[in-house]
């Protein structure tokens, strides 16, 4: 039979297309060359376990939301795909936004 591209292939795919513009865009602004910097002040502020397993921690569930919102869109309407976008920014942004 006649199979697709998986969900998770999908947000593979869009990652990986994505990084090229996202590195073009770090070199643009000047967010590339500050790096370091900000690396070494975090470092010094928080220490480097604190550092890495917030950023592992960020990156895991950020890619749970956005898994979450695509399997949404793939199983249900429009209208329920907005309201979770909705509820997605809530969550990450906080109440007060």
């Amino acid at each position: 039979g006649e199979e697709g591209v998986s969900t998770s292939e999908m947000l593979y795919y869009n990652a990986i297309t994505s990084l090229p513009f996202l590195l073009l865009v770090c070199a643009a602004t000047g967010e590339a060359a500050a790096l370091p910097a900000a690396y070494s002040a975090a470092v010094a502020a928080h220490g480097p376990v604190t550092l890495w397993g917030t950023l592992a921690s960020c990156s895991f569930f950020g890619c749970l939301l956005n898994f979450a919102l695509f399997l949404c869109t793939v199983n249900n309407s429009a209208l329920t795909t907005t309201i979770v976008g909705v509820i997605k920014r809530r969550v990450i942004t906080g109440p007060s936004a």
